[in-house]
């Protein structure tokens, strides 16, 4: 709850006040309704709700007992069909992939699914699973309701009928792929192609729905009191949980006036660094597609973000000569001639390196 808090109060602040609809008929005029925002908070509410999926949820998605609909042009397939090329997937991983992804060599098994209690290997490959998927998982959550005996239609039961359901989903899914890629979906499935869908600035509330998750980081996202709780072992979780770390949220500056968000982190080694160099560079790609966008199709209407451009403390020469001694603030790797192969091999085989 703390995310999804966290993730409303920056959707607040990136909306212009000029973005919204004054007029005492909702419906009457250009800009953000009270029906508009009532989207979009539900979709902030739900987007990441898949990865909280119970045991019993999970066997109803594969058995194909949760009926749901799928979006047309997606590419979904029914969800054992996923399963499949998931597991199969996760198989061939290397012993390696597996303790930098779960923090062990563990065991991956197609029937985990079917035992009356999962065991920890089984929650991981299961969890994993879910993750990956989450943002599909929020859209049918909001249309069928989360998955289980007794399905909990959580957006109805809050007074939502089905095509507000379908544009809620629609706007929560959206987080998990790329605006523009969103944008031609949503031609496909509501078979329109204009500025609104059922009254509903459907691309801006999806560009402040992405803006608002991706500045949700910080030392509050990853506590460390919270991690020596949890013992994380998994290498990748690690090192997620230390780039947020380093980032202090109290002293994040919002310039309007400036159209900026400054962001002050105090990175200790490169690899935090390079990491938030590269968190830094993705959200303001997400900001300039998402400007590129509203551009498009609002140009007659008060649509408009807060910011343009996202800065860091850490771009200032000041802290890069203060840190130059301390660690390279660059990211570095170490390539190798491909042809060093056939040095290694030759001596055992000659020049023909072909084996079975």
């Amino acid at each position: 709850m703390n995310h999804v808090t966290h993730v409303l109060q920056k959707a607040n602040r990136l909306i212009t006040k000029e973005s919204y609809n004054e007029k005492s008929n909702e419906e009457d005029g250009d800009g953000l309704t009270p029906r508009n925002i009532a989207y979009l908070v539900a979709a902030i509410m739900i987007h990441d709700l898949g990865m909280f999926i119970d045991a019993e949820g999970f066997k109803c998605m594969l058995d194909g007992s949760w009926k749901v609909e799928r979006v047309p042009g997606s590419g979904d397939e029914p969800w054992i069909e996923e399963w499949d090329a998931y597991i199969s997937r996760a198989k061939r991983y290397s012993s390696e992939k597996k303790v930098a992804l779960f923090g062990k060599d563990i065991s991956v098994d197609w029937n985990c699914f079917k035992k009356p209690m999962y065991d920890d290997d089984d929650c991981l490959v299961i969890g994993d699973f879910l993750r990956e998927h989450h943002p599909r998982l929020a859209y049918e959550i909001a249309v069928a309701g989360m998955p289980g005996s007794e399905q909990n239609h959580i957006l109805k039961h809050a007074g939502f009928g089905g095509n507000s359901c379908r544009v809620i989903g629609f706007l929560a899914r959206s987080h998990g792929m790329p605006l523009r890629e969103a944008e031609q979906l949503i031609k496909v499935y509501f078979g329109e192609d204009s500025p609104k869908i059922r009254n509903t600035p459907v691309v801006f509330l999806m560009a402040v729905i992405r803006i608002a998750d991706y500045l949700d980081a910080g030392e509050h996202r990853a506590p460390i009191a919270r991690e020596l709780i949890l013992q994380i072992s998994a290498p990748v979780s690690k090192e997620e949980w230390k780039w947020n770390q380093c980032i202090d949220n109290e002293d994040c500056e919002w310039a309007p006036y400036h159209k900026k968000r400054k962001i002050y982190a105090d990175p200790q080694n490169s690899f935090e660094y390079t990491r938030l160099e590269k968190w830094l560079n993705a959200v303001q790609h997400e900001l300039d597609v998402s400007w590129a966008m509203i551009a498009e199709k609002y140009s007659h209407e008060p649509y408009a973000l807060s910011i343009h451009r996202v800065t860091s403390n850490i771009y200032d020469p000041k802290f890069t000569d203060e840190n130059k001694r301390s660690f390279l603030a660059k990211e570095a790797l170490i390539s190798a001639n491909p042809q060093i192969l056939d040095l290694l091999i030759a001596p055992l085989y000659g020049k023909d390196t072909v084996y079975g």
